[in-house]
């Protein structure tokens, strides 16, 4: 078993132990499943250029993992990584909850509040609070928004538009 997907299912464990039996009212179809596939996007971090990939993919058992990257890219083309995440996500109706565990490590609580186009992430650490907004456009890009909150107020900190990689 790979190290990622040995995150993945820690993490389906994890909310398996955390996240209480709910009875299955979730729509046929949400936002989610629109997001399955893979991702690369382009845009800021941390006030930087910065290279991103999402690979979304929807389990049997009803969660939905995001594997992520984001690298800064420098002018003249070296890429720097950054961060490497597995997040997992149980929607119920117009909500979900999950956990994110990456590379720093951290593990983060997730709360997300869904709509037909938008999954609004509110996310909680021992030393960090924060938003993540994915919104996916008309265009079929997917826009991604991250802030954090300091002296209790939200700062973005990122910013990435997304466009699907190949065939899904």
């Amino acid at each position: 078993m790979t190290g990622v997907w040995r995150v993945v299912r820690v993490a389906g464990l994890l909310l398996a132990i955390t996240v209480p039996a709910v009875a299955q009212d979730a729509p046929e179809t949400s936002v989610f499943d629109a997001m399955v596939g893979k991702w690369v996007g382009e845009g800021t971090l941390m006030g930087r250029p910065a290279r991103f990939t999402a690979d979304w993919s929807a389990r049997d058992d009803g969660f939905y993992v995001l594997s992520f990257t984001n690298a800064f890219a420098g002018s003249d083309g070296q890429v720097t990584p950054v961060l490497s995440a597995v997040a997992t996500y149980l929607p119920r109706g117009q909500e979900a909850t999950g956990v994110w565990l990456d590379t720093r490590p951290q593990r983060i609580e997730l709360s997300s509040v869904l709509s037909e186009t938008s999954i609004v992430t509110t996310w909680v650490a021992p030393d960090e609070r924060g938003r993540t907004e994915y919104r996916l456009e008309p265009d079929g890009s997917l826009r991604v928004l991250d802030f954090v909150e300091t002296d209790g107020r939200m700062h973005p900190f990122g910013e990435a538009l997304y466009t699907r990689a190949g065939r899904n």
